[in-house]
């Protein structure tokens, strides 16, 4: 796990958790904005290791104030499943952006 933010720590208001990981067929990412962050503000995507977007996440239905859960099945933004191998879940605001690591074992 990776945190980048201008003081190279994630806020602790921040909320990022995975479950399963490592997974075969999905996995469930609950995400919950910083304080003072719009949901307009925020990028949520997963990377490959190349450092390609595989898929975008829809992050206006985030907000400070509550826990939003995305379950990612293993497909990119076109619907096609994507090899076995490490992946980074990355949650990107104005306050700094957050990236997890994430193994999907076919």
């Amino acid at each position: 796990m990776a945190v980048k933010s201008e003081d190279d720590q994630l806020p602790s208001d921040s909320l990022v958790q995975i479950y399963p990981n490592p997974f075969n067929s999905w996995t469930k990412i609950s995400v919950r904005l910083q304080k003072g962050v719009r949901a307009d503000q925020a990028r949520v995507a997963m990377y490959n290791v190349l450092g390609q977007v595989v898929r975008t996440f829809d992050s206006g239905v985030l907000s400070s104030s509550t826990i939003h859960t995305y379950t990612w099945d293993g497909t990119n933004d076109f619907g096609r499943a994507v090899s076995s191998g490490v992946y980074f879940f990355t949650l990107t605001t104005p306050r700094g952006t957050f990236t997890t690591r994430l193994l999907l074992s076919k």
